[in-house]
């Protein structure tokens, strides 16, 4: 990274740079008061905010943060009520901050924090004093009102605005074509009500958050001050509400499926569950979930910056969303050859540019970045107006997000075959095996820009931007990661796809899979045990789901860095990049694949093991129709097992019929919950990768490098979180000194042959062939049952 010299920079910061989670969203169209047509500058008159000032139905807001209203001048001292609207704005004539929004009814509800219920005010004149929690609470209404106001709006009228004034549709849509019947684009199955929770007074210190599972936002308070709240920085609240339209969106034919088909059935997970846009505590998806955020800040405010107030201002940690912004270092810039580039800019902060820092936050800037830039590309050649360039970038985003989140394995309603391998794995592949990342992020967004734009006008009326102006833009930000659009979504061999124009690609670098290798130097362990009690818990809590431990207390855990009968334990497998490039989104997968034929390991794998007498067998080609045949798509772990005269690798199922003679072991003794034992854990009765934490994450490696030297602390030791280990259950009952082999999978997303079939044509594997070795390198892992 070419981070030596820093810009001068026109505000200076005092504090040192602080990490903020403002976790999952989107949001769309902007209309908001102009802060610039009703304000006065800091050091302007007070205004008396009180409730016998304003009419029923009205109050006065902070139309944008106090940095942007007083010209940068404001700071903790500041009377926030002389940067307050001069005219009251609407509010509601509620007597409650609860709204009904036009296509759904009660779908927003602002609190204080949680367990308050939302505040009575009988006359519903809006106007409280600045400092008081009643302000904070109308304030985010306001905001968030505006914005769901014309999101509703946006997908309930989606097909009448993408298609204006045609008799067919111009292109084949990823949107389900009920969406405005149920409401798929808000309502949810699991959450009847779909009504938004926003807590604008709430206690989480130093952050601010959005939570998919009760369907809420926290805005919290900064540390160290009195009076400030996230509450006050509108950008604050649009990242928010941006996380929570990316969670609806990435469901949007997964609800719509679900109101169609699992009323009563809950037969697959689309019924049951739903999808993310990042699973882990650091992965790829999540990164680009923060810059879609980022970006929809943007698109309310117009303002290449985000959170000036509420992040910047008091913890260093507000973020830019454009290269012209001052705060980049020299170097960066809008010039082609000088944009935030993918995988180089990964880990970097303007406030400390001098180090990498592990965070999606900045990784998201990337994303952030390159959709501001499109928008003004969108505007130059597409639109001719900056507000429908915006629009068009978030349909795109729309139909993008639509299709990465479905479950049904369809993708669109007129398509017979599948995608996302199937209804039954399409949560497991989304999840690990397949998930979001920044090359099939980019590519899914550059096939749908490719028919909104490219392969229509309706949307594009300046009809002038081009195939290779989207393939030069994407490469500036090293997004050029794919050969194909693959606008025949995995069926490889058919015909129709759109392939890339390489001599577009110029910045972006596809790496070969074999140049992830392990690393075997002898001053790096193949592989690093945490076994210590009070974190394993921890992460018991926070990141795996409970019904899939059988001890959930960790109360095994001896913290001796073995594994050990009873833990619960994460490992680390020490990869290596050997590659002169930064690697990034590397991923080392401990989920069930197809490595197995009848229960037996197939010997005929690029690892070679195990051998036909140590007990493996020859298996078939993998194909669509075979992959999932019983016996096939198996555990990773295996164990070995002497006879005294022999020794075989076993499927987990088979040791325990060998133990069941040896030491009088019962299905009931294997990992699992309840008094019967079903298939699944028999084939993990003694050795069990948990499914919510299987994944081991490292977000980059820099070239000739691993993990542990790549990202150290002050002290020179490397960093490892529960993001870049997986997670792993042993058997209490299991025999001390039992041998285990787990057979794991590796890949990265800037990756070639991870993705492209050089045998046919570079089109994309099929999703099927993800289920085995074709796309992946095996990385065997090995340890010992120690006390």
């Amino acid at each position: 990274m070419n981070i030596a010299v820093r810009k001068l920079r026109k505000k200076q910061r005092e504090l040192k740079a602080l990490t903020f989670y403002l976790c999952l969203g989107l949001l769309t169209t902007s209309c908001l008061v102009d802060p610039a047509q009703n304000r006065t500058g800091s050091g302007g008159k007070a205004l008396k905010n009180t409730q016998d000032t304003v009419s029923a139905g009205y109050g006065r807001v902070l139309a944008a943060n106090p940095l942007i209203l007083s010209d940068y001048s404001a700071d903790e001292d500041t009377d926030l009520s002389t940067l307050i609207t001069r005219s009251p704005v609407p509010i509601t004539n509620n007597q409650y901050l609860i709204k009904d929004c036009t296509m759904v009814a009660n779908c927003l509800e602002v609190t204080e924090d949680t367990g308050i219920s939302p505040f009575y005010n009988e006359t519903s004149q809006w106007a409280f004093p600045v400092t008081s929690t009643e302000f904070l609470q109308i304030n985010a209404y306001y905001h968030m009102s505006k914005i769901m106001d014309t999101y509703l709006s946006d997908m309930q009228n989606y097909y009448n605005i993408v298609y204006p004034n045609t008799g067919s549709r111009p292109f084949s849509s990823t949107i389900p074509s009920d969406s405005d019947q149920h409401k798929s684009f808000w309502k949810s199955l699991t959450n009847s009500s779909s009504k938004l929770i926003v807590e604008a007074d709430s206690s989480l210190k130093d952050n601010a958050s959005f939570s998919p599972s009760n369907f809420k936002i926290r805005l919290g308070y900064l540390s160290g001050y009195t009076n400030l709240k996230m509450a006050q920085d509108p950008s604050v609240i649009y990242h928010e509400f941006g996380h929570t339209v990316v969670e609806r969106l990435m469901n949007h034919r997964n609800r719509s499926y679900a109101v169609n088909n699992c009323l009563g059935n809950d037969e697959y997970e689309v019924c049951s569950g739903e999808s993310q846009l990042g699973y882990f505590a650091h992965d790829d998806a999540l990164s680009i979930n923060e810059g879609l955020s980022d970006y929809f800040s943007y698109f309310v405010n117009s303002r290449e910056h985000m959170g000036e107030w509420g992040l910047g201002k008091f913890k260093n940690a507000s973020r830019p969303l454009s290269e012209d912004d001052s705060l980049h270092i020299a170097g960066i810039s809008s010039d082609s050859d000088s944009r935030l580039r993918y995988p180089e800019y990964l880990g970097y902060n303007v406030y400390s540019p001098e180090k990498r820092i592990d965070d999606i936050h900045l990784d998201g800037q990337i994303i952030s970045h390159f959709l501001v830039a499109l928008t003004k590309e969108f505007q130059n050649k597409c639109t001719g107006t900056h507000t429908q360039a915006k629009k068009l970038v978030f349909y795109t985003l729309a139909e993008t997000l639509a299709e990465l989140g479905d479950l049904t394995a369809k993708a669109k309603d007129s398509f017979v075959d599948q995608i996302n391998l199937d209804i039954n794995y399409a949560h497991e592949w989304l999840k690990s095996v397949k998930p979001v990342n920044f090359r099939n992020f980019s590519q899914a967004f550059a096939r749908n820009v490719l028919k909104m734009t490219i392969q229509s006008t309706s949307l594009c009326p300046l009809n002038s931007f081009s195939k290779d102006d989207l393939e030069q833009l994407l490469d500036s930000y090293g997004l050029l990661l794919f050969r194909t659009y693959n606008t025949n979504y995995n069926f490889t061999g058919t015909s129709g796809n759109v392939t890339v124009n390489q001599l577009n690609r110029k910045k972006s670098e596809l790496i070969s899979k074999n140049l992830l290798i392990e690393d075997t130097r002898s001053t790096y362990s193949d592989i690093s045990v945490f076994d210590i009690r009070s974190t394993i818990y921890q992460t018991i809590r926070n990141q795996m789901k409970i019904e899939e431990v059988t001890t959930t207390d960790a109360r095994y855990n001896n913290g001796n860095g073995q594994v050990s009968p009873g833990e619960i334990v994460g490992i680390f497998a020490n990869v290596f990049n050997k590659s002169n490039s930064i690697m990034a989104g590397t991923r080392v997968l401990a989920s069930d694949w197809a490595h197995m034929q009848d229960g037996l390991p197939c010997t005929d794998l690029s690892d070679n093991f195990p051998s036909l007498a140590q007990g493996g067998t020859t298996c078939d080609q993998l194909t669509k129709d075979n992959y999932d045949d019983s016996g096939r798509i198996m555990p990773v772990c295996m164990l070995t097992y002497n006879d005294g005269s022999s020794t075989k690798i076993l499927n987990q199922h088979e040791f325990l019929k060998k133990m069941k003679s040896d030491i009088g072991l019962l299905e009931q003794d294997c990992l699992g919950q309840g008094e019967e034992r079903t298939q699944d854990d028999l084939n993990n009765c003694f050795v069990k990768a948990i499914p919510s934490a299987n994944t081991q994450n490292i977000p980059f490696m820099l070239p000739n490098s691993n993990w542990q030297e790549t990202m150290q602390d002050e002290q020179g030791q490397p960093i490892f979180t529960d993001s870049n280990l997986m997670f792993f259950e042993i058997n209490k009952n299991i025999p001390i000194g039992t041998e285990v082999t787990c057979r794991l999978r590796t890949t990265f997303s800037n990756c070639d042959d991870c993705y492209h079939d050089s045998q046919s044509s570079y089109d994309d594997f099929s999703d099927f062939e993800f289920a085995g070795e074709k796309p992946f390198n095996i990385l065997n892992i090995n340890f010992k049952i120690g006390q």
